[in-house]
């Protein structure tokens, strides 16, 4: 969205509480001439804030329960809420606003890297090849088990249909109960709660193919590394790339040479701040201008507490 001057219904004054370490070193200048443009102050303490961006660094137990009741709006850049308490969302006054949508294409893109890398980079070469040959697994001939049906699950879902032999979706929240264990590929793009930490053991892994592709950029406690580190060095073929971990940062070298690691990066990319920004405009701009019910209504399929089930998150 595109910065211009705005007559607001609602003064803002935001105050954000993190940076990430993959934030540029003008981002905070950068969302704050965004911000300011619009009339809205860029305040430097929470206590002169009505309105808090966070990040997967903030953990809101550690603000006084009195300062937090000034705030009106909690605009969250992260899909991930592993610090946030159910309890606590519940009883804010506050919306909580996730940014699942602003890391979505980066994160699919990645699996999709993944996917090519394991089956085989095209066989570049200076001098031409009469035979033509190239030995390789096909996606057309490929099943593939998505886990998760948000953002990155429909993404993955569209563009991968039109080239896998089946696309097969998990995602009892969605009313999507495919769970295929034996097919080739298994994508994680769901959320962490207490139904499906520690989902990739022993027992999950003895069902899969002996060649399984398995790609986790979502949470790492999705798996428990140990055990799948111990298959993969017993199951030669099968391949795992892997993003996120238990704790991080994690000790790359504990795992096999079958495990493809990357940093916690599948989220990012060049533009990547200038997202967060925009998203962090647009919220802000509908929640001065907006009435509640229309704010409400645009945004609740990424509102935090609209993720709890049975005092959970989902």
């Amino acid at each position: 969205m595109k910065a211009s001057t705005t007559i607001k219904s609602k003064q803002l004054k935001l105050f954000r509480t993190h940076l990430s370490p993959y934030q540029k070193d003008n981002f905070v200048a950068r969302e704050r001439e965004c911000l300011e443009s619009h009339g809205f102050i860029y305040c430097d303490s929470i206590e002169q804030a009505n309105v808090l961006i966070t990040n997967t660094h903030t953990n809101l137990l550690e603000f006084d329960s009195e300062v937090l009741k000034s705030i009106e709006l909690i605009i969250h850049p992260n899909s991930g809420y592993d610090n946030f308490d159910p309890g606590q969302v519940q009883a804010l006054q506050s919306p909580i606003i996730l940014g699942n949508k602003i890391r979505a294409k980066s994160v699919s893109n990645y699996v999709l890297s993944c996917i090519h890398h394991a089956l085989t980079p095209p066989p570049y070469t200076k001098q031409w090849q009469a035979g033509r040959k190239w030995p390789r697994r096909s996606l057309q001939d490929l099943e593939i088990q998505l886990i998760g049906f948000g953002h990155i699950g429909k993404h993955l879902c569209e563009a991968l249909s039109l080239l896998a032999k089946n696309v097969h979706i998990y995602d009892p929240y969605q009313n999507q109960h495919e769970l295929k264990h034996q097919s080739d590929i298994i994508i994680f793009c769901c959320s962490l709660n207490q139904e499906n930490m520690n989902m990739v053991d022993t027992a999950f892994l003895n069902k899969c193919k002996e060649d399984l592709i398995l790609i986790n950029p979502a949470r790492g406690k999705l798996i428990q590394t140990s055990q799948l580190s111990d298959w993969l060095k017993s199951s030669h073929k099968s391949r795992a790339y892997l993003d996120v971990f238990e704790s991080e940062p994690f000790d790359l070298d504990l795992m096999p040479e079958n495990c493809f690691c990357t940093s916690h990066i599948a989220g990012v990319d060049s533009s990547l701040d200038q997202r967060i920004i925009d998203f962090v405009e647009e919220v802000s701009l509908d929640f001065s201008n907006l009435s509640q019910h229309d704010f409400t209504t645009k945004w609740s399929n990424a509102t935090l507490s609209n993720k709890i089930h049975s005092e959970r998150f989902i």
